[in-house]
């Protein structure tokens, strides 16, 4: 009987080690820091200080004033966005626009542009955690002239996160919210659709969008305004 015992105790000290272990490691993977993340938060700091990051964050509403403008009329449109000026608007605008975020234990957005890939950072509370969360995500423009945006993975530090559960809680909060948007998806992973014609045409001009391009610190995006042909009203007899 002892020694039945014994191995009980011995076999519960064992599991519980190793669910310590497994709990410790978990903890120093999602807790671990992200040297590309930290690069660009204080970068963005420095910019503070010498003023350039106002002047990216302008030329970025100018920019998009500019394309905003262009779209208005019946005529091709363009534009290239860089990382530079996306984050300056992070830094500054973002934060003066959306205070709950930091509300909700949201901090310092980021994005980090490479070839192909946009990923989206953060610093977040989470569980008593401080810890960076990341997604990249994948743009591109459909068969069907949709603004496609693949979910290719997410993270919290080191450690990778679901993306089913997240393409889950994403898709419930978009229903709460009436967000335009389904799901699909691409290599097996989710992806989320929005009708970009819907969304940008208006009464007297349709626009589609027929280019994303992913570029090292940059996108560029580009889409056609046309004019609507004037509706006949019917004359009931």
């Amino acid at each position: 009987m002892y020694r039945w015992l014994r191995r009980i105790a011995l076999g519960s000290g064992l599991m519980l080690t190793g669910a310590a272990v497994a709990v410790f490691f978990l903890y120093r993977a999602a807790t671990a820091p992200v040297p590309e993340y930290q690069a660009l938060v204080e970068q963005t700091r420095q910019q503070l200080e010498t003023g350039e990051i106002e002047q990216n964050r302008q030329e970025l509403e100018s920019q998009l004033a500019a394309l905003y403008s262009d779209a208005a009329e019946a005529t091709r449109w363009e534009t290239t966005i860089t990382e530079l000026q996306l984050n300056s608007w992070l830094a500054t605008q973002l934060v003066h626009d959306f205070p709950e975020l930091a509300e909700q234990g949201v901090y310092d957005p980021r994005v980090l542009i490479k070839a192909g890939v946009v990923t989206l950072a953060m610093r977040a509370e989470l569980h008593g955690m401080n810890a960076v969360v990341a997604f990249d995500l994948e743009p591109f423009v459909a068969e069907d002239g949709s603004l496609a945006l693949e979910l290719a993975a997410a993270r919290v530090g080191s450690a990778p996160l679901p993306t089913a559960q997240i393409m889950d809680q994403l898709n419930a909060a978009m229903g709460d919210e009436g967000l335009p948007g389904r799901w699909s998806t691409s290599n097996g992973n989710p992806v989320l659709l929005i009708d970009f014609e819907q969304q940008a045409s208006s009464f007297n001009f349709s626009r589609s969008l027929d280019a994303i391009e992913v570029r090292q610190g940059e996108v560029y995006i580009a889409g056609e305004t046309l004019e609507r042909a004037p509706r006949v009203a019917e004359v009931s007899r």
